[in-house]
């Protein structure tokens, strides 16, 4: 069992899971958020979020599974409760915690039930007091004969509230929890998010950062990305919010992209980090949770993969895409099939702008990045499925 608040559940909580599963050949790792727990506050997530999240975070890791035990019973929460509800199952559970709670545990609620219900598996990470642990865990051993085993594990350290604070201050938490999470975050807007900006109060900043030239592609993009939305029965809302904001952070120069990119948090691979052109679309999306309060993972993703998708696509990521390829003040050789194909099919459309697009890259001697290799290959086979479906 891993139980706490986890609010929200993070890398750290599902490394020291994974090495108590592997170290002592458990069955299986139940994550079990608490309901209202009596020794924390539930900031910014309720009791149905924070199991959302769980649930989201463990979905594809064998062996693990989000329970609602906790999380869906009313008042205070206890351990030794939760104990008692699973005991007619008939399993031997193993507590999951950090070496900090271990100095904890007397203070639980029926403390002495809860040691003689479930063993305890301890994390033991690099600068933690050994000595302290150990003697500690003697002394719960010899008190109430609990069974404590240390597991030691180099795992990185974070903190929920750690991450709480970076919602707050704009910055992604990609490297913290699984992007499943942090989409959840943003589209729920937990853990009080900057506020988002009107569409008025974007431009006028975006006018205020970008060059004039800059700025008019801008507004061109997000004028040909609303008439795509319409004809694809996309949302225009977001496609409006993408085109007037992808190019936030084009004219930051190379190594100002690459150092904003360390201080917003986000993943980043040697490709991109090269390349201005393929590092401007995640930086970019990172600004606009910062400095714009966008937060909607659709507008983000789309923001950050313009430039050269990914698999998989949504119809933003492609209508985006498209319109910074086809809007006004482009010129380029087949310009014109591109819009005659995007007033009907949006795939073909993209794919003919992709097609083109790379052939440009490797013209001028640039690496594709992967993201482009995949992408076009899924173009190719969702065109080819039309064709074939089409007789």
């Amino acid at each position: 069992m891993l139980g706490g608040t986890l609010n929200p559940i993070h890398n750290s909580h599902i490394a020291m899971s994974k090495a108590v599963l592997d170290a002592l050949s458990l069955d299986e790792v139940w994550v079990i958020p608490a309901g209202n727990p009596p020794h924390k506050d539930n900031i910014g997530a309720t009791a149905r979020q924070r199991l959302d999240m769980a649930r989201l975070a463990v979905r594809d890791i064998p062996r693990f599974k989000a329970i609602d035990i906790e999380a869906m019973r009313g008042g205070v929460t206890y351990t030794v409760d939760t104990l008692h509800s699973l005991a007619p199952l008939g399993h031997d559970y193993t507590f999951i915690t950090g070496s900090d709670t271990l100095h904890e545990i007397r203070t639980w609620k029926n403390s002495a039930e809860v040691m003689r219900m479930t063993a305890f598996a301890v994390i033991l990470r690099e600068g933690g007091d050994e000595g302290a642990m150990y003697a500690e865990a003697e002394r719960l051993n010899e008190e109430f004969d609990a069974h404590i085993t240390f597991v030691r594990e180099d795992i990185q350290g974070i903190s929920s509230t750690e991450i709480r604070e970076r919602v707050r201050a704009g910055l992604s938490c990609e490297l913290l929890v699984p992007q499943s999470v942090q989409d959840y975050i943003d589209a729920n807007r937990l853990y009080n998010p900057p506020p988002q900006l009107t569409r008025g109060e974007c431009e006028a900043k975006l006018q205020g950062i970008l060059s004039g030239r800059r700025f008019a592609h801008s507004l061109a993009v997000e004028r040909r990305a609303i008439e795509l939305a319409k004809e694809f029965d996309a949302d225009i809302a977001d496609a409006s919010t993408a085109g007037l904001l992808h190019d936030c952070a084009k004219e930051l120069p190379l190594d100002v992209m690459r150092s904003e990119a360390v201080r917003l948090g986000i993943p980043i691979d040697p490709i991109r980090f090269e390349s201005g052109d393929m590092l401007h679309g995640p930086v970019g999306a990172a600004l606009m949770r910062e400095r714009f309060g966008v937060t909607n993972p659709a507008i983000l993703h789309a923001v950050k993969v313009h430039d050269t998708l990914s698999v998989p696509m949504s119809a933003l990521d492609k209508i985006l895409y498209l319109a910074d390829k086809s809007c006004d003040g482009r010129s380029f050789s087949h310009l014109d099939a591109i819009r005659e194909l995007s007033k009907t099919d949006l795939d073909r459309a993209t794919l003919l702008a992709h097609r083109h697009a790379d052939e440009y890259y490797v013209g001028i001697g640039l690496r594709l990045h992967p993201d482009q290799t995949s992408s076009m290959n899924e173009l190719v086979g969702i065109v080819k499925d039309k064709e074939y479906n089409n007789g």
